[in-house]
């Protein structure tokens, strides 16, 4: 009996135990006291992304910005629409008649276009299910949504550069030609017919559209013409730093950056040479954040391929997602010695069992026992009763 009741006291012993609608904080406590063997289920297990992940886009400035305006566009053509009907105007490569306003207008495109992307993926991407049975610690909860976050901003980037590069590819190579006449020069002539002439639009160092697979760059400029009355004269009047322009506008666009945008005194020359008609508050860029992605000389195609996203606010909230799962219970298990209800309940039970067994022995050991007295008995009768005629027997005899 010591013997077992010692044994029972020093074997190890699993004990299961139940909390129920645990708090976060017990939560917590109870997974790193039991972080092996505690189970909570959730009474919500598919949780909408949105409910406990904040995913905001802080787009590149520019795009909230008075440079993608209509107003904007017609303060730098201001000074050409205020001249002369029969002033001889810049042909289409002038920044203040054609290529300024084509690559803010591009700019304005770039940023809206993007925009819609993003709105429209982060529609889907908040309104995923987070699928779970029990609930997810705190470390690889964060562990997951970084990772569907980041998953997410790949697809993005995928789902608007790979379309372009496809545009872009079928514009070159099919050679259209652009309504600015950057890439061919179309000119009228009518005689006895109409006759179209279309000739190669050649840039610096001779490179021409048709013969380069669309694809030449040159600085854009501020220019003027005028005629001496036997010819044409153009003089370039202004290089606008880091603007270029391309067979097709698109291209200068995406090689070029905003760095003037950002610097006063290249803002201010920039706005003596449009000799604006019209007034306007024109301001600076700032300067770009130590967490951003884009500085002053970023080029717009880096800037459209992060579909013009200077950073991303990312907020995940672990404690929205477990107010949503809402576990009703939690149960976990561990090991322990000299238990005292275990010992106890396990001593009632041999002595319980002891008891049942002497029950079933007893009865029958007591009419065992009975039995061979009887016998006993028996046979010491039988032999006193021979003793007893013996001694008759000699009696007769004598």
């Amino acid at each position: 009996m010591i013997i077992l009741i010692i044994y029972t006291a020093v074997r190890p012993q699993t004990v299961t135990k139940t909390v129920y609608l645990p708090s976060i904080k017990q939560y917590e406590e109870l997974k790193i006291k039991y972080s092996d063997t505690l189970i909570c289920e959730c009474s919500q297990i598919s949780i909408e992304l949105n409910s406990f992940i904040e995913l905001i886009p802080k787009y590149h400035q520019v795009c909230s910005s008075v440079y993608i305006t209509d107003e904007w566009r017609r303060y730098l053509v201001s000074y050409m629409t205020s001249l002369p009907l029969d002033t001889p105007l810049p042909y289409s490569f002038d920044f203040r008649q054609m290529t300024g306003p084509i690559f803010f207008n591009l700019l304005e495109i770039y940023c809206t276009l993007t925009h819609d992307i993003i709105e429209n993926r982060l529609k889907l991407f908040r309104s995923t299910d987070y699928i779970t049975k029990t609930v997810v610690n705190r470390d690889i909860f964060f562990e997951q949504q970084n990772r569907s976050i980041q998953l997410f901003k790949t697809g993005l980037i995928s789902a608007f550069a790979l379309p372009l590069e496809i545009f872009i590819m079928i514009i070159q190579w099919n050679s259209l030609l652009t309504w600015s006449n950057t890439n061919y020069a179309v000119d009228f002539v009518l005689s006895s017919s109409l006759s179209v002439i279309i000739s190669a639009v050649f840039f610096h160092d001779s490179c021409a559209c048709f013969f380069h697979n669309g694809v030449c760059l040159a600085q854009a400029y501020i220019l003027y013409r005028e005629s001496n009355g036997t010819a044409i004269v153009i003089e370039r009047l202004w290089p606008v730093p880091n603007i270029l322009i391309g067979c097709y506008p698109f291209q200068g666009s995406l090689w070029s950056s905003l760095s003037c945008l950002y610097n006063e005194s290249c803002l201010s020359e920039l706005i003596k040479y449009l000799q604006p008609t019209i007034k306007m508050n024109i301001s600076l860029l700032e300067k770009h954040s130590h967490t951003s992605i884009f500085n002053s000389n970023t080029i717009i195609r880096d800037i459209t391929y992060q579909l013009m996203v200077e950073q991303w606010e990312e907020n995940i909230i672990y404690e929205l997602y477990y107010e949503k799962c809402n576990p009703k219970q939690c149960t976990y298990t561990y090991v322990q010695r000299f238990l005292v209800s275990y010992i106890i309940s396990a001593i009632l039970g041999i002595i319980g069992g002891l008891s049942l067994v002497l029950r079933l022995i007893i009865p029958n050991l007591v009419k065992l026992g009975r039995k061979i007295l009887m016998k006993i008995r028996k046979e010491k009768d039988g032999d006193d009763q021979e003793e007893d005629k013996t001694s008759i027997y000699s009696g007769f005899v004598l």
